[in-house]
C-alpha cells in the first residue's frame, strides 16, 4: 500500500475512495482485512500492506441484465475486494487466497459487518477436500517459478534467438495454427492436393519453436532487469528465490492444517521458519528436503482429512440468497 500513515481509518478511507472512483457509492462493504505478510506474521522492512475484502454491489448489479462486477482492484494500494457472489464461488472452489479469509483473526479485521458474521458462521459449508488440489496446485506454481529462475541462474540464455537460427527466413512470415489448419482442411477435403503439406508442417513447427524461445528470452530479460537488487543477490547466493520459497512452504503448511483440523491459524505458527526461509537461512537443497514429495504427502492427508469431499453448495446458496434478499429490501 502507499506510504500514508498506517491506521484503520486511513485504510478504510482508501477503500471508500476506491469505491467512489468506481461509482460504487451505494454498495455495502461487508468486510475489509489485512492479508499477505501482515496476516502471516512475516513482515519485513518494506513489506506492503495488502488488503482484501468483500462487498455487495449496488442493486442494479444484482438484478440488472447487463451490469456485472466480480471484484474491484487498486493495484497501486494493493487493495482487492470481491463481490459477495464471486467470493462465495471462489471459497467453495477452495481457492487458497480466498479460503484463508474465512479465518481472519479479529486483530486483522479492519471492518466487519453483521453480514460477515453470517458468512464466517457458515464457513464449514465452504470447506472440502478440494483444498488438497488447490493448495498443492498453488504450491506447484511457486515451485515452477523457483525452478525456472534457478535454471536461469545456472544456465542463463547467452543470446537472443533469431529466426535464422531456427531455419526460418529473416523476414517474419508467421505461419499460425489457423493457417496450418486451413491447409490441412484443404488436403483432407480431397479437392486440393498439397504435395508440400509436410513442408508446411515443418515450417509451422519451426515458427512455433522460435516464438517460444523468443517469449522465454523476453521473460528472462524482464526477470533479470526487474528484480529487487537485494532479493536478486540472495537468490544468487542461495540458488533459489527465497520469497517464492517462503510462499511455497506456507501454502503447504496451511493446506495441511486445513485438511487435518478444518482451520487455518494466523499469524502462522511457523512464521519464524517462514522468515528464515525468506531471509536465506536455507539453500535450495534444504528447501527441497523440507517440502518433500508434495503430491504423495497430500494424498495421505486427504485420506486422513476431517473435511467432507464436497462443499455444501445448497447451504451456501441458501445463505447467499437470504443475504441478498434482505439487502434488496433495505
Amino acid at each position: 500500500m502507499s506510504k500514508s500513515p498506517i491506521t484503520v481509518q486511513a485504510i478504510l478511507e482508501q477503500v471508500s475512495k476506491m469505491l467512489e472512483i468506481r461509482q460504487f457509492l451505494e454498495s455495502e462493504l461487508v468486510m475489509v482485512c489485512l492479508a499477505g505478510s501482515h496476516l502471516y506474521g512475516t513482515v519485513v522492512e518494506g513489506s506492503d500492506i495488502d488488503l482484501r475484502g468483500v462487498f455487495i454491489p449496488p442493486k442494479e448489479y444484482l438484478i440488472g441484465c447487463f451490469k456485472n462486477v466480480e471484484q474491484l482492484e487498486d493495484s497501486t494500494n494493493d487493495i482487492t475486494i470481491f463481490a459477495l457472489q464471486k467470493f462465495c464461488k471462489l471459497c467453495s472452489d477452495g481457492n487458497p487466497n480466498i479460503v484463508e479469509l474465512l479465518f481472519i483473526p479479529g486483530k486483522d479485521t479492519l471492518k466487519s459487518s453483521r453480514i460477515w458474521g453470517i458468512i464466517a458462521g457458515n464457513r464449514e459449508n465452504f470447506l472440502s477436500t478440494k483444498v488438497r488440489h488447490t493448495f498443492t496446485g498453488y504450491a506447484h506454481s511457486q515451485l515452477k517459478r523457483i525452478e525456472g529462475h534457478r535454471n536461469w541462474l545456472l544456465h542463463p540464455p547467452k543470446e537472443e534467438p533469431t529466426r535464422v537460427a531456427f531455419g526460418l527466413p529473416a523476414e517474419q512470415k508467421l505461419l499460425t495454427q489457423e493457417s496450418f489448419n486451413a491447409f490441412k482442411e484443404m488436403e483432407d477435403s480431397g479437392n486440393v492436393q498439397l504435395d508440400s503439406l509436410d513442408g508446411v508442417f515443418q515450417v509451422f513447427q519451426k515458427e512455433k519453436a522460435y516464438q517460444k524461445a523468443k517469449r522465454e528470452w523476453q521473460q528472462y530479460q524482464n526477470w533479470k532487469t526487474g528484480r529487487n537488487p537485494a532479493r536478486a543477490a540472495l537468490e544468487v547466493k542461495k540458488g533459489f528465490d527465497t520469497k517464492h520459497g517462503g510462499h511455497l512452504y506456507r501454502l503447504l503448511t496451511e493446506g495441511k492444517e486445513l485438511l487435518l483440523t478444518g482451520h487455518i491459524t494466523f499469524p502462522r505458527p511457523d512464521c519464524e521458519l517462514l522468515l528464515d526461509i525468506r531471509n536465506g537461512k536455507y539453500d535450495y537443497y534444504d528447501l527441497m528436503g523440507m517440502i518433500g514429495d508434495i503430491d504423495l504427502e497430500f494424498a495421505v492427508l486427504e485420506r486422513e482429512s476431517i473435511l467432507p469431499k464436497k462443499p455444501n453448495i445448497n447451504k451456501i446458496d441458501d445463505m447467499y440468497q437470504a443475504i441478498i434478499l434482505e439487502y434488496l429490501k433495505a
